[in-house]
């Protein structure tokens, strides 16, 4: 099995792309009554392109994003 960082670091634009193209309410529909409200702290381990932890800073979240692929951050 190839490594995950790996396939992260070799196909990171492409992930990116696809992970931007779909918003942050529709991925997460199901569970954002289960939100704690706006100013807690969010840990966003796996960060990838940053989406998740872009749209929790954007409504007033304090935001930890970790990505251990420096690929996708490198994008943004």
């Amino acid at each position: 099995m190839e490594d995950v960082i790996a396939v992260y670091e070799r196909d990171a634009e492409a992930l990116a792309e696809r992970y931007e193209r779909i918003e942050f309410e529709r991925v997460h529909c199901e569970v954002l009554e289960l939100l704690p409200k706006a100013g807690a702290s969010v840990l966003d381990v796996g960060a990838g392109s940053g989406r998740d932890a872009a749209w929790f800073a954007a409504n007033g979240y304090q935001v930890t994003a970790v990505e251990p692929s420096s690929k996708p951050c490198a994008l943004y």
